[in-house]
Formats: C-alpha cells, structure tokens, sequence
C-alpha cells in the first residue's frame, strides 16, 4: 500500500530518486552493499508490485487477437523488471516508459502508426483519462478504480470499472 501511496503522490514511484537519496548518506556501506541489495530486492520481488488479475487479464485480450501496449510512467529499469518478474512480457506487443508528464504524445505515436486500428485505452488515473480524453475524442477509455478510496469516477472517462475483470468485460461486450 505504501508504494500505491508512493505512486499517487508523485505519479508513479522512482526508485532511483529513492536509492540517491540513500546514497547521499555518509555511511559508504550505504553506496557499496545497502543500494546495489535494494536494487537486486526490487529486481528480484518486483512481480509483487503487480495486480493478480494482470496476468489473466493479458492473456484475455491476446487470445482475443488484441495487441496490448503499455504505457508507464517511472524508472525504466524498474518498470521492465516488474514485466519480466510477473512473466507478461511475451504478451505485449510493445512497452513504453513515460520519462514526461504526459502519456499523450507516446500514445498518439502508437494511434498515428497503426492509422484507424480501434483502440482501448485503461489507466487508474483521472488526470491520464482527462488528458487521453482531450487528445482522443472518439476513442474507448476505461478508468480502473481498484480501491475504496480511488479518486471518484472521471466523467470523460468511457466507463469505471473496479478491476480487470471488469474491463476485460467490458472490451469483450464491445465497450
């Protein structure tokens, strides 16, 4: 719960921020054996950072012939060791970690390259679904709201949904 804390206040969690803060310590155990131990710990448990459902729901939508992209905000390194750590990387036809503040410009790359292809777009943030809506007037977006105190439902967002289970519905009813 302290990382989604940790990922609310600041948008998504950096890890690397974390780790040199630590480092500027005095202590020189912290730099040579604390940072490198964390950064293995968080290699090594990172598929703990995912929802159960992520898995399933992955292998949902590629059994339905859809190509699924993500677009994530945070430490590069991080972010593909938790999509190797949860096993999901076979089942996405791209990944793209967010360095800016917008997740936009990456995806209106991704909506340009592939021209009239039908997209569906997912995010638990009101901000992402309110900047997606803007860009995207047309396109199906899905806000996940996963817990009790989630932000409240976002009015440009398509439809709410508590979790996966329920997105992958919803795409399969044709949103």
């Amino acid at each position: 719960r302290s990382y989604q804390k940790a990922q609310a206040s600041r948008g998504f969690y950096d890890v690397d921020l974390h780790l040199r803060l630590l480092s500027q310590r005095d202590d020189q155990a912290v730099e040579t054996e604390f940072v490198p131990a964390i950064r293995e710990f968080l290699r090594a448990n990172s598929h703990q950072f995912s929802f159960p459902d992520s898995l399933p729901f992955l292998k949902a939508l590629r059994a339905g012939n859809w190509s699924v992209y993500v677009f994530t905000r945070g430490t590069r390194w991080f972010q593909f060791a938790k999509i190797q750590a949860i096993g999901v990387g076979e089942l996405l036809a791209g990944v793209r970690v967010i360095s800016g503040e917008s997740k936009v410009p990456a995806i209106r790359s991704l909506v340009e390259k592939k021209g009239g292809v039908p997209f569906v777009f997912l995010d638990d943030s009101p901000r992402v679904v309110r900047d997606a809506r803007e860009a995207f007037p047309t396109m199906q977006i899905i806000q996940v709201r996963r817990y009790e105190d989630s932000p409240l439902p976002c009015t440009e967002a398509s439809a709410s949904v508590q979790d996966l289970v329920d997105a992958f519905q919803l795409i399969e009813s044709g949103c």
